[in-house]
């Protein structure tokens, strides 16, 4: 005899639960893992995607600034105090529900940050004490860590479900460093005017595409930075200069602030909203 399939068991969901839905199953399936997040707290499986309807309220929170977005993670309290005790040690606590410390907040953040890198996405996570008002539909996803139950809770932008799963970089792009220059500003100049140039001159500059920029590969990335700061945060995608002169007679003069070092690897990951060191 037939059983009847049990469609009443099946969630409904909206369009944007759905699309949200797909958007982080793509991301976490199209993804080759590592398995540095295994020695840090155990065995790892995703064992469920759904739509979150709560969040516990004493969830640890950090932000995940990724492609330009930016994406609040929260992570189940109890199973954050299991990892805490697990890493650090110390008294075995009751169960009941408590604030998490900022001690707790950030070895969220660091499982949140291990786990990126096990996926190949270049991001940047910092902890988060306060949580801010959801702005994006809500995912749960239940996570089985050494045989304990984590779930986590993330709003997924529209930027982020839009955006095709990129590939990660090839092994060799981490050992491949780069000098990149941070550029303040560039004119043509005349060679033949290069010999007069003393000291208190004034020369006029083409302004960079943000307070700096990074020159690489034939073009430009714009950096935004806060006056005597030594860190800047990428202000635009990556564009194309035009590299020609009015003439042969004419040279480029670049006024640099330094170099920055890095790999192959983070100059392909480089996206809106990441910190550079100047």
């Amino acid at each position: 005899m037939a059983t009847p399939f049990p469609f009443d068991r099946i969630p409904k969901l909206t369009r944007d639960q759905a699309r949200s839905q797909s958007a982080v199953a793509r991301w976490l399936g199209a993804r080759s893992t590592g398995n540095r997040l295994g020695k840090l707290v155990g065995a790892v499986r995703v064992t469920a995607i759904a739509s979150a309807q709560t969040i516990d309220p004493y969830a640890a929170t950090c932000e995940v600034r990724v492609f330009g977005e930016s994406i609040e993670v929260h992570g189940s309290s109890a199973a954050i105090r299991r990892i805490t005790q697990q890493l650090l040690g110390g008294a075995v606590e009751l169960p009941a529900p408590r604030p998490l410390g900022s001690v707790e907040q950030a070895i969220w953040a660091l499982v949140v940050a291990t786990a990126l890198e096990d996926l190949g996405i270049a991001g940047e996570v910092w902890p988060r004490i306060v949580a801010e008002p959801r702005r994006a539909a809500a995912i749960e996803i239940t996570v089985d860590v050494g045989g304990s139950p984590l779930t986590i809770t993330a709003g997924v932008p529209a930027a982020i479900e839009l955006r095709a799963t990129p590939r990660p970089p090839p092994a060799w792009a981490e050992r491949a460093m780069l000098d990149v220059p941070i550029v303040l500003g560039r004119c043509a100049f005349a060679r033949a005017a290069i010999g007069s140039l003393a000291v208190r001159d004034v020369i006029t500059l083409e302004p960079p595409r943000g307070a700096a920029e990074l020159a690489l590969l034939g073009g430009a990335i714009g950096l935004s930075a806060a006056p005597d700061a030594v860190v800047a945060e990428v202000a635009t995608e990556y564009g194309r200069r035009d590299m020609s002169l009015p003439d042969d007679a004419h040279v480029e003069l670049t006024v640099a602030l330094g170099t920055t070092q890095l790999s192959l690897r983070q100059v392909f990951e480089l996206s809106i909203g990441q910190v550079v060191q100047l």
